[in-house]
């Protein structure tokens, strides 16, 4: 079974929020201007003025912070196919193969299937790629069915 689509920035900005929702670790670095407030207040800095104008700078650099941007490698149109072996991805730029057993949960929203895989690796489906909802049923079916996960839910 094979797909083509273009993926945009929006795709991956869903996934990065969903992402970022469900793990315990948050993408920001908040964490370090807490650990070094309460370290400075543990050694009595906190009643200096200078740490209050730290902690402020801190709290703003990290608010002004630039997200990470979106390499262009990852837009694009790319075409997706369901092997045997693995899901082969095509694209202008690169082409790779992600075989069933690097392949973790498969996760979806109303707007996209994901299909994470290991070490840090995510394919992203948007459901646009699909010209009918049963498409996307059938597709989604044939991706549980012979991805690992798949076999581990029916056991």
């Amino acid at each position: 079974m094979r797909i083509t689509y273009s993926l945009r920035e929006a795709d991956v900005l869903a996934w990065r929020e969903r992402a970022n929702r469900t793990s315990p670790r948050s993408s920001t670095n908040w964490w370090i201007l807490v650990v070094a407030a309460v370290l400075s207040a543990g050694l009595g800095a906190w009643q200096t003025p200078a740490f209050f104008f730290w902690l402020a700078v801190g709290a703003l650099v990290l608010a002004l912070h630039p997200k990470e941007a979106i390499p262009d490698e990852v837009l694009g149109v790319r075409s997706v196919t369901l092997e045997e072996t693995g899901v082969r991805i095509h694209s202008p730029r690169y082409r790779r193969l992600i075989f069933w057993d690097a392949c973790q949960s498969f996760e979806e929203d109303e707007h996209n299937l994901y299909l994470p895989f290991s070490p840090q690796g995510i394919l992203i489906i948007p459901r646009r790629a699909f010209p009918s909802t049963e498409a996307c049923t059938a597709f989604r079916q044939e991706l549980i069915r012979r991805s690992v996960w798949g076999l581990r839910q029916a056991a």
